[in-house]
């Protein structure tokens, strides 16, 4: 049952949260879908900058619920979905956070952590795949991804 209710919260928060970030330098952006369940599989970083892009991504994402969820509206005249997908991992205890955006020059650059549970945590035997979608508003320029990663002790 746990995990059931993780994947509903981790589908259905870009209805419920209203999540507009900012840093000092960055660019404001608003949380689309965060989560553990996913039906991508391995590690993938998107840019999205059309609806027909969007249809297709979303489609793969929610291809393990019945009936998925609906396509969140994102107008791409103004904005653009960037996206970090860490693929399956072994339990629960995952996840994956866009921090920042800035821009560089012509490109943006995505500032993301994931999280992975270290000795002495106590975690679900469930297959995860944990995941961050954005909007922000749009740029045609090059994306680049800097991700770190921060193991957590719970002991």
């Amino acid at each position: 049952m746990i995990n059931i209710a993780v994947s509903i919260h981790g589908m259905f928060c870009f209805d419920t949260v209203i999540d507009i970030r900012s840093s000092l330098a960055g660019e404001r952006f608003t949380t689309v879908d965060q989560g553990v369940n996913s039906g991508i599989s391995e590690p993938r970083n998107v840019v999205v900058r059309s609806t027909d892009e969007w249809q297709r991504l979303w489609q793969e994402h929610t291809s393990i619920f019945s009936p998925p969820p609906p396509l969140p509206e994102v107008d791409f005249s103004r904005d653009i979905v960037i996206g970090v997908f860490l693929g399956t991992r072994p339990t629960g205890g995952f996840s994956v956070e866009i921090l920042s955006i800035r821009h560089e020059g012509d490109q943006l650059v995505v500032e993301y952590a994931e999280s992975s549970p270290g000795a002495g945590c106590i975690v679900l035997p469930v297959l995860t795949q944990p995941f961050h979608l954005i909007k922000v508003a749009r740029s045609d320029g090059p994306v680049e991804f800097h991700g770190s990663v921060n193991t957590y002790d719970c002991n």
